[in-house]
């Protein structure tokens, strides 16, 4: 034990999340420090590397530029529909390797003083009083003002704040299990729609072709493996290959098009994507992005809800009026209220996945009227007043009903 250390903020997690919400607390004044298990940075895991609009300005706020492939749009493609919809005027996408994204989180929190301690795991969470205090496997016990858990999906901080929730919802607990996997891939000839994310959708699965920069692009799936496969996440990465090209065998446009490109990584892989938490924050423990709960990667929404939450937690943080306690009060309730309308959106993305019939008469009221599908991203990127939410919702669902009689 090295002693006692009290910074404002601690974070346990410097991936994405953690270190954006260490670079928004920095530059609010608050001093930081952030703890990471792994002893290198940065740091990879499978993940479909699409920033949505408002995820890219959150980050060109905080002064963080990554390079990577400009996305003005979102193309969907199956059942023998077609349809490209748009962001909003002005606004735009990015795709980026997660490594470049860390990298140039990571690059940027020490430029503004945060103290990153890699190859520190987390040890224990305990409570002293009104407050929790974290002891970590080499630099000892910490008793910061606030403790962040950014640490995925898998959250250690929030298993042992007492946050987590393992028992899932009735809905939940009927839904499949679902997982994800990822290889990049260099060569752009193969996508004709270099400007945007390409959804390809098949009965139980989707992939996601992702432009990237320096000519690569990321290729994703997401689906319901066999309940002998579901532990293929953390399988050998010949597992994981094998995988990968079974799914790839039930598009084969893309697998023809893929066959054309050099693979450029092996095959990451990530499940069961659905987790929950009792509750985004207590006492003075908080939980940013996937720690905090994840249903699907469906929507690509995971590093836009991330990144608000950490924007928003750093002013809450930075409020001297409050303290801890209320702060993050404040947090839990407003981050939680938002995450209502993502949430929904990923569920309803999941019904289309399981009902190939429903999904066929989503694409052709997209197909007939693609400007609805711009409003569906404007909807998805926080571009349109919650009013219209409302509006958007039933002309769509007026047209799929209108597509049933059909």
């Amino acid at each position: 034990m090295s002693g006692s250390r009290s910074p404002q903020v601690l974070i346990v997690g410097a991936g994405p999340a953690g270190l954006c919400c260490a670079v928004a607390c920095a530059v609010r004044g608050l001093k930081v420090v952030v703890l990471e298990r792994h002893a290198t940075m940065p740091i990879d895991k499978a993940c479909g590397e699409g920033l949505m609009p408002d995820a890219v300005e959150v980050l060109l706020q905080l002064g963080v530029d990554p390079e990577g492939g400009e996305i003005a749009g979102i193309r969907y493609e199956g059942d023998g529909h077609t349809v490209s919809g748009s962001f909003a005027e002005g606004r735009r996408g990015l795709g980026v390797r997660r490594t470049e994204l860390s990298k140039a989180l990571f690059e940027r929190a020490l430029e503004l003083g945060v103290e990153v301690r890699t190859g520190d795991g987390l040890v224990d969470v305990e409570q002293a009083g009104a407050l929790s205090f974290v002891t970590t496997s080499q630099s000892g016990e910490w008793r910061p003002r606030a403790i962040v858990g950014a640490d995925g999906s898998r959250s250690l901080v929030r298993k042992l704040a007492g946050l987590d929730q393992p028992t899932l919802t009735h809905r939940a607990r009927r839904c499949p299990v679902r997982v994800g996997i990822r290889r990049h891939f260099r060569g752009t000839e193969t996508q004709p729609a270099r400007d945007r994310v390409e959804v390809f959708w098949a009965d139980g699965v989707e992939g996601y072709l992702t432009p990237l920069a320096n000519g690569m692009f990321g290729l994703a799936f997401l689906f319901s493996p066999t309940k002998a496969a579901r532990q293929f996440a953390v399988a050998s990465g010949a597992s994981r290959g094998t995988a990968f090209e079974q799914q790839l065998r039930k598009f084969p446009e893309l697998r023809e098009r893929v066959a054309q490109a050099e693979p450029a990584t092996s095959v990451r892989g990530v499940g069961p994507l659905r987790v929950a938490s009792r509750a985004l924050a207590a006492g003075n423990v908080a939980l940013v992005g996937d720690a905090g709960g994840y249903i699907d990667a469906i929507t690509g929404e995971g590093m836009a809800i991330a990144f608000a939450e950490a924007t928003l937690l750093a002013g809450e943080l930075a409020d001297e009026t409050q303290d801890a306690a209320s702060a993050l009060t404040r947090y839990r309730r407003t981050a939680q209220a938002r995450r209502r309308l993502p949430n929904a959106l990923v569920e309803g993305a999941l019904v289309l996945s399981r009902r190939p019939g429903l999904r066929r008469r989503f694409l052709r009221s997209l197909e007939r009227k693609p400007a609805l599908f711009d409003s569906l991203l404007a909807l998805h990127a926080r571009a349109v007043p919650d009013r219209a939410v409302a509006r958007i919702a039933l002309e769509l669902g007026a047209r799929m009903a209108l597509g049933r009689r059909a």
